[in-house]
This record gives structure tokens, sequence and C-alpha cells, in this order.
């Protein structure tokens, strides 16, 4: 990861922190709950799965780099695929069903747990990508919709999923107004 690469990741990072936490700080109790459908999650679900998803991702980077040596000669091939995660991935043009470890369970039923949950999680994220010396560049793990993506990639998927689902509870918010 390049000086550039890291100031771009730590600044996305924060700058998702910060929209997770004016979505939440927005939220009446009784909008926390709230659902479009039964099919949907409210806004504190998808804070909850946001954090499961950030913290698996961290797991899944950590794993990564302890496997061993990065692979040179797979560096670049993956290249293309930054712009899909900062773009397509918040833009929800499409649409995934996540596995059920990753679904919401009220792991933390008081919301302030949550976001204390949250704030800790995206701390840990956020101390790992500004002080790593890791060649994120140069590790590669398959993600089930994306295939491929280097370290670099995964820690950029962090903010960008957070974003994607900010904008889907502001969705759903904005369609409950309007009933």
């Amino acid at each position: 990861m390049t000086d550039s690469e890291r100031s771009f990741a730590v600044q996305y990072l924060e700058q998702t922190r910060g929209r997770v936490l004016a979505l939440a700080n927005s939220l009446t109790p009784e909008q926390r709950g709230l659902r479009r459908s039964e099919n949907d999650w409210s806004a504190a679900e998808l804070i909850e799965h946001i954090v499961v998803v950030e913290n698996f991702a961290l797991g899944v980077i950590d794993g990564m780099i302890k496997e061993g040596a990065p692979d040179e000669s797979r560096r670049g091939t993956t290249a293309h695929k930054d712009r899909i995660v900062l773009e397509v991935v918040p833009a929800r043009t499409t649409h995934a069903k996540a596995p059920d470890f990753m679904k919401p369970a009220q792991r933390w039923p008081e919301f302030d747990g949550l976001l204390r949950e949250f704030e800790q999680t995206r701390g840990r994220t956020l101390q790992f990508a500004g002080t790593t010396n890791a060649d994120l560049r140069g590790y590669f793990r398959p993600h089930p919709l994306l295939k491929d993506l280097d370290a670099y990639q995964w820690l950029l998927l962090i903010g960008s999923h957070s974003e994607r689902h900010v904008r889907q509870a502001e969705e759903g918010l904005a369609a409950g107004e309007g009933q």
C-alpha cells in the first residue's frame, strides 16, 4: 500500500464512519426499528450487519497476511476492481443476500451498545489502515460476488459496504415518511 493509498483508505473509512454515525444520531427510537416490509432490515439491523461484516472483513485481511508472503505474480491483476468497490458496491444497483451468519440477530440489543461496538470496530479498522506495514496489494482472497480482491480492496470494501447500507437505511426512512 502506497502512502497515497493509505491516506485515501483512512480518509474513506473516516468518511463512512461519519455517515453511519450521522444516520444513527438522526434516528428516533421508533425509526431505529422501522421496516418498510417484513423482508427489509431496519436501520438498527443494517448497522448491526455493518459491524458484523466489518469484523469479518478484518479477519479476512488478517488471515491473508498471516498465511504467507505477498504473491508478486498477481500484483495488479485486480486493479480494475478498485472502481467497482468504490462506486458499484455503494450504488445498490445489484442486490445480494447475506449469509446467515452475517444477518442481524440482535447481538447488541441496546442501540447505544450497538453504536459502541461500531465505534470500537471502526477504530480497529482505522488503526490497522493507518499503521500496517503489510503490502496489501500483494495478498488476494475471493469475495463471494466480486471474486478475487486484493487486501487493500477488502479494506476499501469495509467503507463501501457501510455506505451501501447507510443509503439503504436512508431509502427506507424516506419511503416510510411518504406513507
